[in-house]
C-alpha cells in the first residue's frame, strides 16, 4: 500500500510540473506574439475556389500547399457530384499556377481503383518533388 501512495505522489508532482511548465511556455510565446498586428492583416486578393469550373461536380477544397520549386498550388478537391440523390465522390488534386489557373488534374479514382476515396488534406515536399496526401476509405 506503502508503495502505491508513493507512485500516486509521484505522478500528482509530475503532471504538477508539467502543468506549471506548460503554461510558463504559453507565457512567453503570448508576451513575444503582438496579436493586435496579426488581427490588422488584410489580403490583397480573394481566390474563390469554388468558382472554378467543374462541369457537374462542386468543388470543395480540403487542403492546399505551395510547391516553391515550381511556382505551383496543389489543392485538394472532395470532388462530390452535384444533382445525384446518392452522395458520389470524385476527389482531385488540382495543380494551379500562381494566377489560379487550372494546369493538371490528378483523379484519385484512377489511383486507387475505388469509389471510397475521403480526400483531406495535402501537402509538398521540396527536394524531391513529392505530394503527400490525407485520405481515408481507401
Amino acid at each position: 500500500m506503502r508503495s502505491l501512495a508513493f507512485v500516486f505522489k509521484k505522478n500528482t508532482i509530475a503532471v504538477i510540473m508539467m502543468t506549471v511548465g506548460l503554461v510558463v511556455i504559453i507565457g512567453i510565446i503570448s508576451s513575444k506574439t503582438d496579436w493586435l498586428s496579426l488581427k490588422e492583416y488584410e489580403p490583397d486578393n480573394l481566390i474563390m475556389l469554388q468558382d472554378l469550373e467543374y462541369g457537374n461536380r462542386s468543388f470543395t477544397c480540403t487542403g492546399s500547399t505551395y510547391d516553391s520549386e515550381h511556382d505551383q498550388i496543389w489543392v485538394c478537391n472532395y470532388g462530390r457530384i452535384k444533382n445525384d440523390s446518392q452522395e458520389k465522390l470524385n476527389p482531385s488534386v488540382v495543380c494551379l499556377n500562381v494566377d489560379f489557373e487550372i494546369q493538371n488534374e490528378i483523379f484519385l479514382k484512377d489511383l486507387f481503383e475505388t469509389d471510397n476515396i475521403n480526400l483531406q488534406g495535402i501537402t509538398w515536399k521540396n527536394g524531391d518533388n513529392t505530394l503527400f496526401l490525407a485520405i481515408g476509405g481507401v
